[in-house]
């Protein structure tokens, strides 16, 4: 029996640094994100992903597995998991990064589930095209998660 859910973020919680910040120093699309970043308090959050997403387009998926899966680990980050798990949590990973990058981490640290974005793949290449709904609130002044 589950006696509570822990929901970690992915991304500088158990990664010790933003897989973004990698991939973009890996490929180089790092003046890229600079200017992302710099246009992103004025954008939708669901935009600022998409535009981060083009920058992939034509990328094979196992490279960007190869490199996440370089990421370390922040430091305690397995023994918190084997302490949640030794007192029966449900273990889930959230990202604004890519699911199946997400499932691979959960699969690394032994999480139950995870949820991350969507992205399109055609023949194992990244399309540069996220495919999710923008569930976006409609409530004034919210930069729409």
């Amino acid at each position: 029996m589950t006696v509570g859910i822990a929901i970690l973020d992915m991304d500088g919680t158990i990664l010790s640094r933003r897989s973004i910040d990698s991939f973009c120093d890996g490929f180089g699309f790092t003046e890229k994100l600079v200017e992302v970043d710099r246009q992103s308090s004025n954008l939708p959050a669901y935009m600022v992903s998409e535009a981060i997403a083009r920058f992939f387009s034509g990328l094979p998926k196992h490279s960007l597995e190869q490199m996440f899966d370089s990421i370390p680990l922040n430091h305690g980050i397995n023994g918190f998991v084997s302490f949640l798990k030794s007192n029966e949590f449900h273990i889930a990973i959230a990202t604004d990064s890519y699911q199946f990058l997400a499932e691979g981490l959960a699969k690394r640290i032994g999480a139950d589930s995870c949820y991350g974005n969507l992205v399109e793949l055609q023949d194992g290449l990244l399309t540069g095209r996220l495919l999710i709904d923008h569930h976006c609130l409609r409530i004034e002044g919210c930069r729409e998660y």
